[in-house]
């Protein structure tokens, strides 16, 4: 829980829409390595863990998607 903690605040402060993508693709990537980690890599949520990092930045960032 600690090592996602750090991996968010890593982010530093993000401005709204300023994130790009590739950058927020690596942040989701990290967060949910991590959501992973902490379930011990038993395969079938990774689905679950994507969806829940992606959510888990786009908060901390403010970032809107255009869909």
């Amino acid at each position: 829980m600690a090592a996602k903690k750090n991996a968010l605040r890593n982010l530093g402060a993000c401005e709204p829409r300023a994130l790009r993508m590739q950058e927020r693709h690596q942040w989701i990537r990290e967060v949910a390595y991590y959501k992973a980690m902490r379930r011990r890599f038993i395969p079938g949520d990774e689905l679950v863990d994507w969806l829940a990092a992606e959510r888990e930045v786009d908060a901390l960032c403010g970032y809107l998607s255009e869909s």
